[in-house]
């Protein structure tokens, strides 16, 4: 039991694994192994299908990643000449 003196803590807002884009590779890698499980789904693709879902699961952080960086230095990119 927990004393009510104590703080309970909690995940911050920006946790990595409350995000929208790990819930949906975590679906998605939940969804093909059970493919797998059942024998609807050759290993083979296993393999293939969940390398690309970490891949642009990955690329996605990346990628925002990137945009903040450069959001927050004060850089503008424009593609108007």
């Amino acid at each position: 039991m927990q004393n009510s003196t104590e703080k309970i803590t909690t995940a911050p807002s920006n946790h990595p694994f409350k995000g929208r884009k790990f819930a949906t590779m975590t679906g998605l890698i939940v969804a093909s192994t059970g493919l797998l499980w059942f024998k609807r789904l050759p290993s083979a693709e296993w393999v293939n299908f969940n390398k690309w879902v970490f891949g642009i699961y990955a690329g996605g952080n990346v990628g925002s990643k990137t945009v903040s960086i450069i959001k927050d230095s004060g850089l503008k990119v424009s593609a108007e000449k």
